[in-house]
């Protein structure tokens, strides 16, 4: 009876502690899958890049979203944020793998960080929002670049020679025509700097034009 009774009395314990007014809820999360993954694309031309930044004349992006299935329902958000950012795309997946995003609205010039919710197609999924993309700073620059000096302002014109142009809104695959040649090896130090070589056999007074990949120029 000693040993049946300590028994009896474990078996009850137990059923108080299952059985009570208020069960317990087992507390749940979200996982985002680790194939998740949100990039901004680099243009082939007209952007300087960095571990962190993107600086384009893209002003409509392409986004690259992998993991996704179908039937997965995709939104955009700028401000880094997908509480309380703007919300600028969202799109219902039609097949599984990688998307890429391209926002339909233009983006105006200026400093953005993205965030991207991802909701499965099951009616009672749990939005997931995913903050790291990369880069994590997406810059748009789509003002037409000036010349606010050029150095030297004389050169032998035998030989040619590197001159460095000082303005603004430079960018990496950018191009400079010296009456109307163009100049080579052109090295971008910063969106305000820019050398060249300039081409010999040129006479007198000539222009300089720096032109933007996407086709905008000053001169």
């Amino acid at each position: 009876m000693f040993w049946l009774y300590l028994f009896f009395l474990d078996v009850e314990s137990l059923d108080k502690s299952t059985t009570g007014s208020s069960p317990v809820e087992t507390p749940t999360s979200t996982i985002i899958p680790p194939s998740l993954t949100v990039t901004i694309i680099q243009p082939s031309a007209g952007a300087i890049s960095n571990s962190s930044t993107l600086l384009s004349d893209d002003a409509t992006p392409t986004i690259q979203i992998t993991g996704v299935q179908v039937g997965d329902i995709i939104k955009i958000y700028t401000g880094g944020d997908c509480h309380s950012g703007s919300e600028i795309y969202s799109e219902v997946i039609s097949s599984n793998g990688t998307q890429n995003i391209t926002l339909s609205s233009s983006l105006i010039d200026g400093s953005y960080t993205f965030a991207a919710e991802i909701t499965s197609g099951s009616s009672s999924a749990v939005p997931q929002c995913l903050n790291s993309i990369s880069p994590s700073t997406y810059i748009v620059d789509t003002q037409l670049p000036t010349i606010d000096s050029i150095s030297p302002l004389t050169l032998n014109s035998l030989t040619g020679g590197t001159i460095s142009l000082n303005g603004s809104h430079f960018v990496a695959g950018a191009t400079v025509l010296v009456g109307g040649v163009e100049c080579t090896n052109p090295v971008l130090n910063s969106g305000m700097k820019l050398t060249c070589i300039a081409p010999p056999y040129l006479d007198s007074t000539q222009s300089i034009i720096v032109s933007k990949p996407m086709g905008t120029s000053a001169s």
